[in-house]
């Protein structure tokens, strides 16, 4: 997952990890307060979990 500013520039990659699945990822992600939560629902190890969205650092995680 990859945050960019409006003029295009990088601001912070953040690895979730390998993708399992036969299909794509459909992923919306839902930003709320200072965080970006997102789903990674896939064939083996799905997860919900919140990014700080200034750093991208993982602030929790869940398994689905």
């Amino acid at each position: 997952m990859r945050s960019f500013d409006l003029s295009g520039g990088q601001q912070w990659e953040a690895e979730l990890g390998k993708f399992i699945a036969t299909h794509g990822s459909a992923n919306s992600p839902v930003i709320f307060e200072d965080l970006i939560i997102v789903q990674n629902d896939q064939d083996e190890k799905s997860f919900i979990a919140a990014l700080d969205k200034t750093k991208g650092t993982v602030r929790w995680k869940t398994p689905r």
